[in-house]
């Protein structure tokens, strides 16, 4: 992956299981990376990993490959700082 391309873009093509996987392991290393005094930065990131583990485990009623792709593109450029994409 390009250092300027986020890892969403970066694997564009490729099953959308995979991409949310890769996203949130992305997102996870930036939470580990952040000081424990950014709270709001922490509070969105873990707001969207809660919701890649209720979309990848089916704990979500009906989950659909439009809401996984919806938390994609919406988390595309969160923690972008932290993560360096």
């Amino acid at each position: 992956m390009s250092d300027k391309v986020n890892s969403v873009d970066a694997t564009r093509g490729q099953p959308l299981v995979v991409r949310a996987r890769t996203r949130k392991a992305e997102l996870e290393q930036a939470l580990k990376k952040l000081p424990a005094d950014a709270t709001r930065e922490r509070a969105e990131i873990e707001v969207v990993l809660k919701s890649f583990d209720s979309l990848l485990t089916g704990e979500v009623s009906g989950p659909t490959a439009q809401t996984l792709s919806r938390v994609l593109e919406n988390s595309k450029h969160l923690a972008q700082g932290i993560t360096g994409k």
